[in-house]
């Protein structure tokens, strides 16, 4: 029996999907996968249940474990180490629950739509949910062109979804 209501799949992905850094071939190779078969699963669910969708975010810098392991290392082990210190120094790493609450509001809006790939620090929507404002910009998806006459909140991928 089919589940009543919306459903969504968020895959959490990141920049390391697009550009590469030394030392992460296998973590942007598994984010660059999970992109595409985030977009593989919204095609396919959306033939079998409309109401499911399936996204892809990139929630940007975020405080994590990960992010500390990082700082830790040497610039022999991970040449853009003072990258990441900078950014821990100035204060331009979003706590987890930031990047938390933008998501939820996006999902609770209906603003992630099926087959898209979200970029959260080129909307600047991190920034809006440490604020508590309702958001000025509408949210674009960067997963391929924009249809003429397609919903102006997304460019889905480039196949039909």
């Amino acid at each position: 029996r089919p589940f009543p209501g919306r459903k969504w799949i968020v895959n959490i992905t990141s920049g390391a999907s697009r550009t590469p850094y030394y030392g992460w071939s296998a973590y942007g190779a598994a984010k660059a996968g999970l992109d595409m078969a985030t977009r593989a699963v919204a095609m396919e669910f959306s033939r079998i249940d409309p109401t499911f969708t399936v996204c892809a975010a990139a929630p940007g810098t975020v405080d994590t474990a990960m992010q500390e392991k990082i700082r830790s290392c040497s610039v022999q082990q991970f040449d853009q180490v003072d990258k990441f210190l900078k950014l821990k120094e100035s204060g331009a790493l979003h706590p987890p629950e930031r990047a938390a609450t933008a998501l939820i509001r996006l999902l609770m809006d209906g603003r992630f739509k099926n087959g898209g790939r979200y970029d959260l620090r080129e909307l600047k929507w991190l920034a809006i949910a440490r604020r508590g404002a309702p958001p000025r910009r509408s949210l674009r998806s960067s997963g391929g062109r924009q249809r003429p006459g397609s919903d102006p909140l997304h460019r889905g991928p480039r196949q039909s979804v």
